[in-house]
């Protein structure tokens, strides 16, 4: 069976990890929403959102179709000194458009998922800058950079 990735450069990932960065994986995988944001402490943390395609054929669970429904998409890598409240905002509102389209504008066909991540707070600003730099997520701004500039995910359909 295929796990869920993400694919990054190898340099930029070494980088993080020879860092002195102190990310504590909290739970795993969740769906963003809120019945799974009330398990998230209420700690400084990271947060990585992630669309996947929930695209399926019940009848082949093989070749195309299993690797098409384990990809992930990352959208949005962010902190918090509260990850539990931060979460909760994004759901009700954000103040990043682009993330917020994702998160009300997703077809059915694709589900955000998320990650977080207990870290102290003086390491927050250098953990996010970290991430953001190895996953290059659509919607933050800091660096400015898309993997597809102006576009966003695939799964993503404007009304």
């Amino acid at each position: 069976m295929i796990e869920h990735s993400i694919l990054f450069e190898k340099s930029k990932f070494e980088s993080l990890s020879q860092s002195s960065i102190v990310l504590k994986p909290h739970g795993g995988k969740r769906q963003l929403k809120e019945s799974t944001i009330s398990a998230v402490p209420a700690e400084p943390g990271i947060y990585v959102l992630c669309a996947r395609s929930r695209f399926e054929d019940p009848k082949n669970r093989t070749g195309i179709n299993l690797l098409l429904s384990s990809l992930y998409y990352v959208i949005y890598v962010g902190k918090s000194n509260d990850l539990r409240k931060r979460l909760k905002e994004h759901i009700k509102a954000s103040h990043n458009p682009d993330l917020s389209r994702y998160i009300r504008g997703l077809d059915t066909n694709s589900t955000i998922d998320f990650w977080c991540f207990t870290c102290p707070a003086e390491q927050l600003n250098e953990a996010e800058s970290h991430l953001i730099s190895l996953l290059n997520p659509a919607t933050n701004k800091i660096n400015g950079a898309r993997i597809l500039e102006g576009v966003p995910a695939s799964g993503y359909r404007s009304k």
